[in-house]
């Protein structure tokens, strides 16, 4: 079972393991080259290393995004997955508090595995930005 191998952490799991150097969630996102300014969410461990991470930002008022970085040797297991639906209740959860139909999901996607999974779970490719890499932004309203 997925949660036997790799539990899923929250933001308090990482402060209360803060003497393990593994489980620093900005050094996941930097090594499958995600920079990320948002807040640490939940993650998976694997042999306490942290090895998948989400991170949420909601400060903007009209709109909530979110990252998910799984280090390459534990894609494929399903951690992204999960970790998009975290975001996803999370970002339900707040919309409702919110109280506002116009606040929205946009998330910048670099992966082609995430920008397939997303479109599974009803995203919408809203922009895409050709620079010296090309940018994907999706949405969920």
């Amino acid at each position: 079972m997925l949660f036997d191998e790799y539990p899923l952490i929250s933001k308090d799991d990482v402060e209360s393991y803060s003497e393990y150097s593994d489980l620093d969630p900005l050094k996941v996102m930097s090594s499958v080259g995600i920079n990320t300014f948002k807040d640490f969410c939940a993650g998976f461990l694997y042999e306490d290393q942290l090895v998948a991470c989400l991170f949420v930002s909601d400060f903007y008022d009209y709109e909530f995004s979110f990252d998910v970085g799984v280090l390459e040797d534990h894609r494929r297991k399903g951690l992204g997955s999960v970790l998009v639906e975290v975001a996803m209740e999370y970002y339900k959860r707040v919309k409702d508090l919110k109280k506002d139909d116009t606040y929205t999901c946009c998330v910048e996607v670099v992966n082609p595995i995430m920008q397939t999974l997303l479109k599974k779970k009803n995203f919408k490719v809203h922009e895409v930005i050709s620079t010296s890499e090309e940018k994907t932004f999706m949405t969920l309203s």
